[in-house]
């Protein structure tokens, strides 16, 4: 029994463990947030790490303060460069998106068209359906109507040609 009482122990430990109460949640959300941050940053650590950005950041400085006119043409060119090249990344995330929402959009309009036809399919099916339903209860009424008709005649025409007053049942 001890095996028992321990599992109750440890189910009911766990139960409210993963129990979230409703602050609890915005305390969870934060709390992950704050992982992938601080997993995005240790990315970025060791990639600088693995290149050894900070002792090429200072062998640049070094090199800068030994050869002041490089370092100013190195801002110069810099400076007139940046401008075309943020210019085409701009242009280049606008086309993706705009070509992206274009897909969107033409994707929507085939599926819509061929909704379209479609729809017409099925009310050109649905059409001839009925129709032939209706040219079916039409003729099954003619023939009731028929049958009927020719019943009376028939009965009529007795009636007319043996008398009332004959029996026509003994022999």
């Amino acid at each position: 029994m001890p095996d028992r009482d321990r599992y109750i122990e440890l189910s009911e430990v766990m139960n409210n463990e993963n129990r979230l109460d409703p602050p609890n949640n915005v305390d969870f959300a934060f709390d992950r947030v704050e992982d992938v941050m601080h997993a995005i940053q240790k990315f970025f650590a060791l990639l600088s790490e693995a290149v050894n950005l900070k002792e090429r950041q200072l062998a640049a400085k070094k090199f800068f303060h030994e050869h002041p006119i490089l370092c100013v043409i190195t801002g110069i060119s810099v400076a007139l460069c940046a401008p075309p090249v943020f210019c085409f990344f701009v242009f280049a995330v606008t086309t993706a998106s705009f070509l992206f929402l274009g897909f969107l959009i033409v994707e929507g309009t085939i599926l819509a068209c061929g909704f379209m036809v479609l729809l017409g399919a099925i009310l050109i099916v649905l059409c001839i359906l009925i129709g032939c339903s209706a040219v079916i209860v039409a003729v099954y009424y003619s023939l009731l109507l028929g049958h009927r008709i020719s019943h009376q005649l028939s009965v009529g025409m007795k009636r007319k040609l043996i008398p009332e007053n004959v029996d026509t049942h003994s022999d």
